[in-house]
């Protein structure tokens, strides 16, 4: 169950120009799956797997934090910077 609160972040997050793309696509499918759509339904609509939906509403069941919803440091690649002499 979602409070008022985080409705309110997440809509403001989805509405958002300026915040990292990842984290709109998330607030929107977060708002959905409080709305009672599927887990499968959400990934199709956003062209992304349903493992990740369900991570991400895992992610969200917590306490509630506006941060729980956005990228957790360490995810992605890593960048190797190499230096020639």
């Amino acid at each position: 169950m979602m409070s008022d609160g985080q409705r309110e972040i997440l809509e403001c997050l989805a509405r958002s120009g300026t915040a990292a793309h990842r984290d709109v696509i998330r607030a929107k499918a977060l708002l959905l799956a409080a709305d009672g759509l599927a887990s499968t339904v959400i990934a199709g609509r956003f062209e992304v797997s349903p493992a990740s939906v369900v991570a991400w509403r895992d992610r969200s069941n917590g306490p509630p934090q506006p941060q729980s919803i956005l990228e957790k440091t360490g995810q992605g690649r890593v960048t190797l910077h190499t230096t020639t002499t």
